[in-house]
């Protein structure tokens, strides 16, 4: 039960960072890779203010799969997202508990 406890303070610790995305300027998307995303450029056409990225998921190899889990990625870290956040120039998103 402790591993399930971890789990939840590591999604909700996780979700508060994204939340309050420290360093995202939501008016400056720049160039740049950001793993598990396909090119580097910016949106051709801006998103709206407060436009909300409406599901995306952290992986951690840090915590354990399901045993019979079909879904392995690898890491996909807050960092990670941090980067296309800002190249998508958005400040919000959704955080979806994933069930690998």
């Amino acid at each position: 039960m402790s591993g399930a406890i971890a789990r939840r303070a590591f999604l909700k610790a996780t979700g508060a960072a994204i939340i309050v995305a420290d360093g995202v300027d939501a008016n400056l998307g720049h160039a740049e890779a950001a793993p598990w995303s396909a090119g580097t450029e910016p949106p051709k056409m801006k998103a709206p203010p407060n436009a909300c990225d409406c599901h995306m998921h952290i992986y951690d190899s840090r915590f354990p799969v399901a045993p019979n889990a079909r879904l392995r990625p690898g890491d996909a870290t807050v960092d990670d997202y941090r980067r296309l956040q800002k190249r998508l120039g958005k400040t919000r998103n959704v955080v979806v508990t994933p069930s690998t």
